[in-house]
């Protein structure tokens, strides 16, 4: 007993000697506590005069990668206005984060944010300004209450009627008009348009809804059959509904008013030539109806360069009697193009235009993946406003950024097209000079990151570019086409000749020469579709390239005056033309018609 005694006393003399011990095991508490949370999203809600609490702040979550919105989360402010979201459950590298507030005292706000889970976390901060609510009672023709009516308004967040018919509406701007709409089905779609005068609650905001019955019918092409692609427009003072057609060519609108006289119903298809006429009193009352499409005539073919190999990337363009624009088609990678229908027994001038005619100003979201050690990496565009795609191979040396480009898909530029610009850091940007190499075209191009990070390449930016027209190794070709009577096809094959070239110099009233301005084509085949233009030089010399054979009409436009000069008839193949900027004695197209064409 003694003995267990004295073991008793001498722990507890030790532990009383030992107080590094305890420091130690709480050092080790310390290294293994849990880290602050970096994946999550906080922000504030302010007013002019404040924080706004208790404002409900709506995040939508949405994976960049695949462009799809996950989830949907929900939260309040707190007392002074800030606001948190855990995004640590989402396993997302690219993050689209958007914010919306939602407050019977304020008008919502809204803020977008893309951001790299590296980039985590992010601040917003939301100002929101005061407004308006609106109350009411949504009834029937009869006076009965509607419940579940949907409830909208352009950019803002909608509601639905109650119990009762009773809702509400908030959020409305003080001092503009709102236009909130009211649908349900079986019934028209009814519309008040409202226009607070403060932020305040107006009540007594009712209205009626009128009965509708569904529209059904069917489309047929001009054969009989069903038009198993066609979609169906219903159109009235009232407002309209588009849809499409069942595989079985049947179709039902939901709602379309009994009492409208002006209602017009309009059955549409790729192949064929819409239909459009207007409803009858038993059509309007939801008798049935048919619509059978009519036949029209395509015009299609293929364009090929002057070495015979498709022309991929040209373009053709339908001008009316009048030289207007009409329609435009691009062509496929082996050349092919197709327009219409149209109508039978139409005039058309179909002109071919090579594929580095026209300048083009793209913008699209640049993806850069991360950066290898040696300071390459790898980018898409998915895709192009033009509805193609690219590929780029990237290198990062110092602040110099240079890129190579292949484009998948029709429309896009041929070859590989070469990239060198800046890279600022601190502003997240880029801007250089490119080249097409397949045709010597140049231009310039400028991005920026949509999330700034300084020092972090990979991400998502936003590419505009700018591409001149380079070397004309091919001039457009222009055919009258008729689309005739009874085909359902017409065929029209181009084979663009190769570009010329016309040199000469501008001349002044005086004779002196014109040394700052352009000369252009002004007119050939009696349209002005396609433009080409060329810098006049420091002794009036100019070089104009990418012409068609046969004759065509120049001008010359002063850069300092930005006046045009009558235009003179040429050809391609001149060596020494004298483009006057004034009219010479007499007709000048008499004057020109003594040329050797």
């Amino acid at each position: 007993m003694a003995l267990r005694t004295l073991l008793a006393l001498l722990l507890a003399l030790w532990a009383c000697a030992a107080p590094a011990q305890d420091l130690r095991i709480e050092d080790l508490n310390d290294e293994f506590a849990a880290p602050e949370n970096p994946l999550r999203a906080d922000g504030s809600v302010r007013t002019a005069d404040g924080p706004a609490s208790n404002v409900q702040v709506i995040l939508e979550v949405t994976d960049m990668r695949i462009r799809r919105q996950v989830e949907v989360l929900r939260t309040r402010t707190d007392a002074n206005g800030e606001f948190s979201f855990d995004l640590s459950k989402f396993a997302i590298p690219r993050f689209g984060l958007q914010f919306n507030t939602r407050s019977p005292r304020f008008v919502e706000a809204l803020k977008i944010v893309r951001a790299d889970s590296a980039e985590l976390p992010v601040r917003v901060d939301l100002v929101v300004e005061p407004g308006a609510a609106a109350t009411g009672t949504v009834r029937d023709r009869g006076g009965n209450p509607l419940e579940g009516v949907s409830i909208s308004a352009p950019g803002m967040s909608g509601s639905t009627s109650e119990r009762g018919g009773a809702y509400e509406f908030f959020g409305l701007p003080v001092g503009s008009p709102t236009t909130i709409r009211f649908s349900k089905s079986g019934f028209t779609d009814g519309f008040l348009e409202i226009v607070p005068e403060q932020a305040e609650l107006l009540e007594g905001q009712d209205i009626v809804l009128e009965p509708a019955a569904p529209l059904k019918g069917v489309v047929l092409d001009p054969l009989g059959n069903p038009a198993k692609q066609a979609s169906i427009v219903f159109s009235s003072p009232t407002g309209w509904q588009r849809e499409r057609v069942k595989t079985d060519g049947t179709f039902e609108l939901r709602a379309v008013p009994e009492e409208v006289e002006e209602a017009v119903v309009e059955a549409m298809a790729p192949e064929w030539l819409p239909v459009r006429r207007p409803l009858s009193e038993a059509e309007r009352g939801g008798g049935g109806i048919e619509l059978r499409l009519r036949a029209g005539v395509t015009l299609a073919g293929r364009i090929s360069g002057p070495d015979g190999a498709a022309a991929g990337g040209a373009s053709v363009v339908l001008a009316d009697p009048r030289g207007r624009e009409v329609a435009r088609a691009l062509a496929d990678a082996e050349g092919r193009w197709s327009l219409g229908p149209f109508e039978t027994a139409t005039r058309f001038t179909a002109v071919a235009l090579p594929a580095s005619t026209s300048e083009r100003r793209d913008s699209g979201e640049f993806f850069i993946s991360a950066m290898g050690a040696d300071g390459t990496g790898e980018g898409v565009v998915e895709p192009w406003p033009g509805g193609y795609s690219s590929d780029f191979r990237i290198t990062l040396e110092g602040d110099t950024v240079r890129m190579e480009r292949r484009d998948r898909g029709s429309g896009g530029l041929p070859g590989v097209v070469r990239y060198e610009g800046r890279l600022d850091a601190e502003k997240m940007q880029i801007e250089g000079r490119l080249t097409v190499e397949a045709t010597g075209a140049e231009g310039t191009f400028w991005a920026g990151k949509y999330a700034v990070t300084p020092g972090s390449l990979p991400g998502d930016w936003d590419l505009r570019e700018t591409v001149g027209r380079g070397r004309l190794l091919a001039a457009p070709a222009a055919v009258r086409v008729e689309t005739g009577s009874f085909a359902a096809r017409r065929v029209a094959d181009f084979s663009l000749p190769a570009a010329g070239v016309l040199r000469g110099r501008v001349l002044r009233g005086d004779g002196s020469a014109l040394t700052r301005g352009t000369v252009l084509l002004s007119s050939w085949e009696g349209t002005s579709l396609y433009r080409v233009e060329a810098p006049i030089g420091p002794g009036g010399e100019f070089e104009l390239t990418g012409l068609p054979p046969g004759p065509i009409k120049v001008a010359a436009r002063d850069a300092d005056t930005l006046r045009e000069s009558p235009p003179q008839w040429a050809r391609a193949g001149i060596e020494g033309f004298l483009l006057h900027t004034e009219p010479l004695a007499g007709d000048m197209d008499e004057l020109d018609s003594g040329m050797d064409f």
